[in-house]
């Protein structure tokens, strides 16, 4: 807290501590930041394409496999002018930002649990089929 009053930010950022409406907190907000130098699959980013809020992430591992064709906007680890310039140009053009959040919403659709267990039950079975194949 001491830096943002420092930075002359105090009035700009709010520390929330715990919250239970996250959801909420996501789909009022104009766009989600995520500027990780590593992630895995971040949930964050896939939370708020699940709620059709526009993503802008770092082109990294995880955070590009989910952003890719439309579904967000990425920027290099550290560049902080295209971040600026991602966010105001998300600001600036209302309807792409929407367009993103919905393409992002869709892209989800391929996480579901059910398309998940669907896919785990095809190879399963695929296998299967090979391994009765192979003992006759």
């Amino acid at each position: 807290m001491q830096l943002t009053l420092k930075l002359g930010l105090h009035n700009r950022v709010h520390f929330l501590g715990f919250r239970s409406d996250i959801p909420a907190l996501i789909r009022t907000s104009a766009a989600t930041v995520l500027v990780s130098e590593q992630e895995g699959l971040p949930r964050s980013v896939m939370e708020s394409m699940s709620l059709e809020t526009p993503v802008i992430g770092t082109n990294i591992r995880g955070t590009r496999d989910l952003l890719t064709e439309g579904c967000g906007v990425l920027v290099n680890v550290g560049d902080v002018k295209r971040l600026a310039n991602a966010i105001d140009w998300l600001l600036a053009h209302p309807e792409e930002a929407y367009l993103i959040g919905k393409r992002g919403h869709d892209r989800m659709e391929n996480y579901d649990l059910k398309h998940i267990l669907n896919l785990h039950e095809t190879l399963y079975a695929e296998a299967l089929r090979e391994q009765a194949v192979a003992l006759v």
